[in-house]
């Protein structure tokens, strides 16, 4: 912890004594930033914990992208998932009971409901950007040596999560985790013979070109939850300066976050555990900062000097529908999209709508693209006023609705691009 110094009443503070270091080692998103909060995962070679779970199969996720982090049913969507008769499983093998087993072993942190910390805490859901990121797998085998840190809006009237170290999960999603095929018509060259009559009476075998649709299968990549990590904290690194908002500082009086310092950054080229280009040497479990201390689950939560198993009578249910799925929204129950709100903002990615309801593609009384404002998901309608432009290799629409001319561009892999324009 730090130690604060006010310098003014309702700006910042300047830490002094005691800060805490964290490792800074490059990762694909770059080095920490000064002045950020962080969802972090602390990892140790030692640790109870595995450094990150893996969905062998991620699951299918297309309805949408956290670009900030959402409360989720951890527990309820893991247990469907890979039940006896579930979608997938987990690496390391029936995490779930582990998980399961850690919870039941737990000590109450009070006597009443708001003094328990797992009252308040909740399984979070977050995707990882392709930007950065151009697979899930890239991002586990980093996470499996450096732990996860993923930035995170905290302000004075948005206070981070609660994080109940350990036991806190935080599931991730990546746009391109999940490769399906598809069947597509497809304009292509094909090779025709057809029989002619001379003159002379006699008839010739005459082959040529033409061009006609014909249905290819074609490869495409969607969103999915690709697997999950134990938090740890929250932590905020202070700035250059040492410079911490007057809100950080009451955060970090209650326990909700750790104010901490970027330690120098360590590019791939210092790290033993990556070549120069950032690719992972292997795949083990290992932390570069064998010094650095994670969290002593045994410490936090004692039941008699053990953490306890799970009985073999408690293993998961064989009926996975006492564990339904989450439902899916559809364009049905979707809001639709404020074009005025949309024109004061520059081009936005979104994802296609659920298949049969694409009017992309023609189905009636579908949408042209899903995005998410706010964290919330809202539907682009096309007007009556709906044309398809066919000529390149993906189509653009553009419907005109009002003063708004919407145009949207299929980009491929279920992603759109979503443009709008006030004309008068």
């Amino acid at each position: 912890m730090s130690i604060e110094t006010t310098q003014s009443e309702s700006t910042t503070t300047q830490t002094t004594d005691e800060i805490e270091f964290l490792p800074n080692p490059e990762r694909g998103c770059g080095f920490l930033d000064d002045g950020k909060a962080y969802l972090r995962s602390d990892v140790s070679p030692d640790g109870d914990l595995p450094a990150f779970v893996e969905f062998a199969e991620p699951i299918p996720f297309k309805e949408d992208s956290k670009r900030s982090y959402k409360q989720f049913p951890g527990i309820q969507f893991e247990l469907s998932v890979t039940g006896a008769n579930g979608l997938t499983r987990t690496i390391p093998e029936q995490e779930i009971n582990e998980h399961l087993a850690r919870l039941e072993a737990d000590r109450p942190t009070g006597t009443t409901a708001g003094e328990m910390v797992s009252f308040h805490s909740h399984d979070l859901l977050m995707s990882v950007g392709k930007t950065h990121y151009e697979t899930a797998e890239q991002f586990t085998r980093e996470a499996k040596i450096h732990g996860v840190n993923k930035a995170i809006s905290v302000t004075s009237g948005n206070a981070p999560p609660v994080v109940n170290p350990g036991r806190t999960r935080l599931f991730l999603i990546h746009p391109r985790a999940v490769e399906i095929t598809v069947t597509e018509s497809e304009e292509q060259e094909v090779e025709k013979m057809e029989e002619v009559d001379l003159p002379t009476g006699e008839t010739k075998q005459v082959t040529y070109t033409d061009t006609e649709m014909v249905e290819v299968e074609k490869t495409r990549h969607v969103p999915g939850v690709f697997g999950y990590t134990y938090l740890t904290r929250v932590v905020y690194t202070e700035d250059a300066d040492g410079n911490v908002p007057k809100y950080i500082q009451d955060y970090e009086a209650t326990g909700s976050l750790d104010v901490v310092k970027a330690g120098d950054p360590i590019t791939y080229t210092e790290q033993a555990g990556f070549d120069a280009e950032g690719n992972p040497v292997d795949d083990e479990q290992e932390t570069l900062y064998p010094e650095y201390e994670a969290v002593d689950l045994e410490e936090l939560y004692p039941v008699n000097g053990e953490i306890g198993t799970l009985p073999t009578d408690r293993l998961l249910p064989a009926d996975p529908g006492r564990f339904p799925a989450l439902e899916a929204p559809t364009i049905e129950t979707m809001e639709r999209a404020d074009l005025a709100a949309l024109a004061d903002r520059e081009m936005i990615e979104g994802n296609a709508p659920p298949e049969g309801e694409d009017a992309l593609y023609g189905d009636e009384n579908g949408a042209l693209a899903v995005i998410t404002m706010d964290n919330e998901m809202f539907k682009v309608m096309p007007s009556n006023n709906l044309s398809v432009d066919e000529s390149g290799p993906l189509p653009i629409a553009t419907s005109v609705t009002g003063p708004y001319r919407l145009t949207v561009e299929d980009m491929g892999d279920e992603m759109r691009l979503v443009e709008t324009r006030k004309t008068r």
